[in-house]
C-alpha cells in the first residue's frame, strides 16, 4: 500500500493514490473546497480490500497548482476523461462525493464508456425549473462575492453551519479538520468555482436517468434533511439503481461513518 501525488502534462489532474493493486482501480472525486486528501480515511480502507484508489484533486483545488482549465460541467467532464485516459484507464467505478457526485453524474450520461459503475454520496440532479435555476444561480453568485470582499474564513463559518452539516457538530475534530484545510484553498478560485458550478448552471441531469447506462447505487446519511429523500427518488428513475441511508449520518457520510460507507461502497462494487 503507498499514497503518493502527481502532477505532469500528461495526468492533467494532481492525484493522491492508495494501492497496490492496480488491476483494480477505483477513481474518488471530492466535493466543494475539498481536495484528494479528503477521501484519505476512506483510500486506506478500500485499499485493504483490494482497490487501487485514485483520488483526484478537482480543477482549483489544489493550491499549488491554481486553476490551470475553464470551469464548468462539460469542462471538468472532459478533464476526467483525460486524466483516465492519460493514467491508462479505459473504464473505471467512481465514487462521487456532493459536487464530485454530479460531476460523476453528467460524465457517466456524456462517456458511459468510461465509467464502470457510479457511487454517488449526497448527489443531486440538478434543478429542473427555470426559476429556481435562477435562483439558485444567483444565491451562489451573491455567496462567491461574499468570499472575494470577506475571505474563506467567515464564508467557512457561515457555510458549515447550514442545516445540511448540523451534524458534523457531533465531529469536531472531523469538522476542524475540514474548516483548516478548505480555508487553505485560494478565495478567488473558490469564488469563480460556486458560480460556475453552481446547481443552477449545470445541465439538469433528472430527464436523462432513465438513459443511465451504468450499474448505480446511491448513498445519503439518513439524518441529511435534503438528501435523504433525494437519492431515495433518483434511484427509483435510474435502471436497476440502489439507494442506502447511513445510520447516525448527515451529508457527509464518508467522514461521519466512515466504515458503513466503505462497506457500502464495497458491497456496490465487489463484483466487477
Amino acid at each position: 500500500m503507498f499514497m503518493s501525488k502527481r502532477k505532469s502534462p500528461q495526468i492533467p489532474w494532481p492525484a493522491h493514490i492508495v494501492g497496490a493493486n492496480k488491476d483494480r482501480p477505483l477513481i474518488l472525486l471530492h466535493g466543494f473546497m475539498g481536495n484528494g486528501r479528503d477521501w484519505d480515511r476512506i483510500a486506506i480502507d478500500l485499499a485493504a480490500r483490494g482497490w487501487h484508489c485514485i483520488a483526484f484533486d478537482l480543477p482549483g483545488h489544489s493550491p499549488e497548482h491554481g486553476l490551470e482549465e475553464p470551469v464548468g460541467m462539460e469542462a471538468w467532464s472532459d478533464g476526467l476523461v483525460r486524466s483516465l485516459e492519460a493514467m491508462g484507464l479505459a473504464q473505471v467505478p467512481v465514487v462521487g462525493y456532493s459536487m464530485g457526485g454530479r460531476l460523476a453524474l453528467y460524465t457517466a450520461w456524456r462517456h458511459p464508456e468510461r465509467i464502470k459503475a457510479l457511487v454517488l454520496e449526497g448527489t443531486n440532479a440538478g434543478m429542473e425549473a427555470p426559476q429556481q435555476r435562477a435562483t439558485r444561480a444567483a444565491l451562489d453568485d451573491q455567496r462567491a462575492e461574499d468570499i472575494r470582499r470577506n475571505g474563506l474564513p467567515p464564508f467557512l463559518e457561515r457555510w458549515y453551519q447550514m442545516d445540511l452539516f448540523v451534524t458534523l457538530q457531533s465531529h469536531p475534530a472531523v469538522r476542524a479538520q475540514m474548516l483548516a484545510r478548505r480555508a487553505a484553498q485560494d478565495p478567488e478560485t473558490m469564488a469563480t468555482i460556486l458560480s460556475e458550478m453552481s446547481p443552477g448552471r449545470q445541465p439538469y441531469m433528472g430527464a436523462r436517468l432513465k438513459a443511465l447506462q451504468v450499474p448505480c447505487t446511491l448513498l445519503a446519511g439518513a439524518l441529511d434533511p435534503r438528501y435523504a429523500p433525494m437519492v431515495v427518488k433518483m434511484a427509483a428513475q435510474i435502471p436497476g439503481a440502489t439507494h442506502h441511508l447511513i445510520p447516525q449520518a448527515g451529508h457527509n457520510t464518508h467522514l461521519e461513518a466512515p466504515e458503513a460507507f466503505c462497506q457500502r461502497v464495497h458491497e456496490a462494487l465487489h463484483k466487477l
